[in-house]
């Protein structure tokens, strides 16, 4: 019994002393570390944000609403959508339309244009630009 204890005794020494030497080398992955999973790397960095919806219009997919009219009010423009229900709502700089979430960013007399956001497979954002024109027959 006393030469089993002697031998453990003297491994553990033998560990101790080894993971404590020079000799012994960290794993220090630059970059991406090849032994996590890739999915689980891509669930932290692309965490589906939560919506806030703060306008009907946010309710709809972006083709689905249509312009249908423009305000000049000095020198400020409000665009009026239209949903599929048939309901009109105005719309200014800033505002987030779409279930897409796409900022306006810009409305001029025969414009609204839009910015979306999306995050790509690498976690990369992306931007899009989308404009919706008013209709020839109610442009002045």
């Amino acid at each position: 019994m006393r030469r089993k204890s002697k031998i453990v005794l003297i491994m553990l020494t033998f560990i101790l002393i080894s993971s404590t030497s020079e000799g012994v080398t960290n794993y220090k992955p630059k970059g991406r570390d090849p032994f996590v999973s890739l999915i689980e790397v891509l669930k932290e960095k692309v965490k589906p944000k939560k919506r806030k919806i703060t306008t009907p219009l946010q309710l709809f997919e972006l083709d689905r609403l249509k312009l249908v009219g423009i305000l000049h009010l000095g020198n400020k423009f409000l665009a009026m959508m239209e949903t599929p229900d048939g309901k009109a709502y105005s719309v200014k700089v800033g505002m987030l339309i779409g279930k897409e979430d796409a900022k306006v960013v810009k409305i001029t007399l025969d414009k609204v244009i839009l910015e979306k956001s999306y995050i790509d497979f690498f976690g990369k954002t992306h931007k899009i630009t989308t404009i919706l024109e008013l209709p020839l027959k109610r442009r002045f």
